[in-house]
């Protein structure tokens, strides 16, 4: 059986000050999963318009040096 941790706060501002630093501990390459196994799961509900977010993505990127 999973595990699911839930955790109880007082406000909005404790809650969202938890869930920063608790992706700040993470390594950028568990940060990107993360990224990547959201797109995976868009890639199941996106019907017709499949991988249509993908390439917006890939357009968004600039790289200026």
């Amino acid at each position: 059986m999973k595990k699911i941790w839930v955790k109880k706060f007082n406000n909005f501002e404790a809650a969202e000050l938890a869930e920063r630093r608790y992706y700040e501990q993470m390594t950028p390459s568990e940060r990107i999963s993360i990224v990547q196994f959201l797109r995976d799961q868009l890639d199941k509900f996106s019907g017709e318009k499949k991988n249509a977010h993908r390439k917006r993505l890939r357009r968004s990127v600039k790289i200026i040096q």
